[in-house]
């Protein structure tokens, strides 16, 4: 599989209704990653919080295949 990197928000934005994981950056410099959804230009965090000031980088939020034997 092909490594995801992040993708500073300055580089690129994610499709319309794109699934993403993203860097939260707080005040204090404390990071952390969470999970969004790229809509009307805005990372939202569900129907109505968008943490558009305070993401730094997103990457694709891909779900693993199932194991499957042999």
């Amino acid at each position: 599989m092909e490594k995801i990197k992040w993708i500073p928000i300055n580089d690129k934005s994610p499709n319309e209704n794109q699934k993403v994981w993203v860097t939260l950056e707080y005040h204090g410099g404390d990071r952390r990653i969470d999970k969004c959804v790229y809509r009307g230009g805005s990372f939202m965090k569900d129907k109505y919080i968008s943490c558009d000031n305070i993401v730094v980088a997103w990457m694709p939020r891909f779900v693993p295949e199932p194991y499957k034997e042999g």
